[in-house]
């Protein structure tokens, strides 16, 4: 059984088939029987459900067979509207015909951050912020995230006096992931550089009055600022000691998935990236960007493991983000909480796998599991426990007694800087392995986020590492 829909007016509607065989038998006809009209209803309501924007429509009223014709635009803050879908998930359009009631749901991606808005990368002639030596920083980006960091350093601008042609020297380092570029160009009245050759390479750049923009091989779009903690000018100075009062200093990226990262912003702007990632250690260094309404500092490893970030920074009300691999972590200054209980979680990782592929056993009841930590003004209180190593255990039943263990079994040791919110410390993880007790150690290292606390714990032998935290 087919069932079509006709819309409105004089149709005719015609049956053919094509033999996919040949038979000496039966007639050489097909039949059409059972024809059912049923008529369609006068009208069909679409109705919009805006997905957690708002919608000045809520729905329309169509004619079988009519186009959706020209939607309405919703609206959601921090979001861009990526257009209407159907139940099912198929996108919808002008051309797109009403055969039955619709529900069409609005699709979002969340906006992504910028430096610097058309109005700040403005075209005047003879470019007046190139009479004087000038420098730009700023990052590459694809898809709106970053790929790697650019510097150029503009001369002192010149007019030729026979041309009378307005010029200055540029000299332009470009890191691509692990790849050094260098370009020299120089750049005209409207503050354009076209075209420059390095390394097969070909960059296009233009530098405004605050922002530099242009593109790296036509792949990589670039985000710039005029780097105002170079600048000579009172205005410079003035948003350069604004910005570095907010954010100068430590500020503290962490995730459950073992990342801890200090980003600690310098009197240059000059930025320091340390920490773990996943059991990696992390070192890097960038420049604080400062933008119109955000601030950003591009972050971009190629050593050991590949990772690329930016963490925006509001310049007035609003909270950090980061755009880019590690978009899910947590981002804050280092807070204390004086008289504050919080408990630390570790386990064993995957060292309970390794101790059992070797025939061992893992003493579970001695991981710290919630081991009460207290903050006492700078100093970080751990709750008392015997050595493990000195319970009683008989060889024999295997039978282990934890009545002088305590609250903290492992014997976690910790201590703690309220300057840049870091910690360290060690606990032990035992197991029974040829019928002895066997000790391990492990390490801890991590940074306080908002209070929470993210870190990881590693261990030499085997070589192994696993997520810790402390809420």
């Amino acid at each position: 059984q087919v069932s079509y829909v006709v819309s409105s007016g004089s149709r005719t509607l015609k049956w053919s088939y094509e033999k996919d065989s040949s038979a000496s038998s039966g007639s050489d006809c097909g039949w059409v029987d059972q024809v059912v009209w049923t008529p369609s209803p006068v009208s069909y309501t679409v109705t919009f459900n805006a997905n957690g924007g708002y919608c000045d429509e809520w729905s329309r009223t169509y004619r079988p067979g009519d186009w959706l014709g020209m939607l309405p635009t919703p609206y959601r803050e921090g979001y861009v509207f990526d257009g209407w879908y159907d139940w099912s998930g198929d996108y919808v359009d002008y051309y797109t015909p009403v055969y039955s009631d619709m529900w069409l749901y609005a699709d979002w991606y969340e906006e992504l951050p910028y430096l610097w808005s058309e109005a700040y990368v403005d075209e005047v002639e003879g470019a007046p912020w190139l009479t004087s030596a000038v420098m730009y920083d700023g990052m590459l980006t694809s898809g709106g995230y970053p790929q790697g960091m650019i510097q150029a350093k503009v001369a002192k601008g010149r007019v030729d006096r026979k041309s009378g042609e307005f010029t200055a020297n540029v000299a332009v380092t470009v890191q691509l992931w692990g790849e050094k570029i260098t370009f020299k160009g120089a750049v005209n009245e409207w503050g354009e550089v076209n075209c420059m050759e390095a390394k097969g390479h070909h960059l296009d750049l233009y530098f405004g009055s605050q922002g530099m923009t242009g593109y790296l091989d036509d792949e990589y779009e670039i985000q710039g600022s005029r780097n105002l903690f170079a600048g000579k000018s009172s205005s410079d100075k003035s948003i350069a000691a604004e910005v570095l009062d907010k954010w100068k200093g430590a500020l503290n990226i962490g995730g459950e998935d073992g990342v801890a990262l200090s980003v600690v912003i310098g009197t240059k702007g000059k930025t320091k990236i340390t920490g773990l990632v996943d059991g990696i250690k992390v070192n890097a260094v960038s420049q604080l960007l400062v933008g119109e309404e955000w601030c950003a500092v591009p972050i971009v490893v190629a050593k050991k493991m590949e990772l690329a970030f930016t963490l925006w920074l509001p310049r007035g009300e609003g909270e950090t983000r980061i755009t880019g691999d590690l978009d899910w972590c947590a981002v804050g200054k280092p807070l204390s909480y004086d008289g504050r209980e919080m408990f630390f979680c570790g386990g064993g990782g995957g060292l309970c796998d390794e101790i059992e592929a070797a025939g061992g056993e893992l003493l579970h009841d001695f991981l710290p599991e919630e081991v009460s930590v207290m903050q006492a003004g700078g100093r970080w209180i751990v709750a008392g426990g015997a050595k493990a190593g000195k319970v009683a255990f008989e060889r024999g039943s295997q039978e282990i007694d934890y009545s002088k263990t305590g609250d903290n079994p492992s014997g976690l040791k910790l201590t703690y800087k309220t300057r840049d919110g870091s910690f360290k410390g060690s606990y032990k993880i035992y197991s029974i392995e040829n019928g002895k007790i066997k000790a391990y150690t492990v390490n801890v290292t991590g940074l306080m986020v908002n209070g929470v606390g993210y870190g990881t714990a590693t261990i030499k032998k085997p070589d192994l590492s696993w997520p810790v935290w402390i809420e």
